[in-house]
């Protein structure tokens, strides 16, 4: 079995034990988030900053060049949605607060959300980033944020 055969296999079991029965949620609605409570731990690393799409309403995983989008975030449970001077972001528990321009590293892992949609999960289709698969990054800890200079 190859590895990214594996890794589907492997992200399509947390999201069918993990977050099905744990739950996926969303919060918010300007800006949106997606929370889950799994427990699962997952070794892949995000790092980048945090984007904010206007039309979606929705916190966005941006590369760490700051152009382009990577992924949508699936925050730890607790995390809940904010607004602090204009700015759209998260407040994660045992972090703080992280908003749109922020850098910081995650550790977690991706999936395809398109093609392997967690049961009776509904996400907005404009939520996920263009392209075919719909990339989503389910977070497990954060670490290292750095605030944007705009903050």
């Amino acid at each position: 079995m190859d590895v990214p055969h594996l890794l589907r296999v492997v992200l399509s079991i947390f999201f069918i034990t993990g977050c099905a029965s744990t739950g996926v949620r969303v919060e918010g609605d300007d800006p949106v988030i997606f929370v889950h409570g799994s427990s699962v731990s997952m070794k892949a690393e995000f790092s980048g900053v945090l984007t904010f799409d206007g039309e979606s309403r929705c916190l966005r995983l941006g590369s760490a060049s700051g152009t382009g989008t990577e992924a949508m975030p699936v925050w730890p449970d607790g995390t809940t949605p904010i607004r602090v001077k204009g700015k759209r972001g998260v407040t994660v528990p045992g972090v703080g607060v992280i908003v749109e321009g922020d850098r910081f590293r995650a550790g977690g892992g991706g999936s395809t959300w398109r093609a392997n949609p967690p049961q009776g999960v509904i996400v907005p289709e404009d939520c996920l980033p263009p392209g075919a698969e719909g990339t989503v990054f389910i977070i497990g800890e954060v670490d290292d944020v750095q605030p944007s200079a705009a903050r």
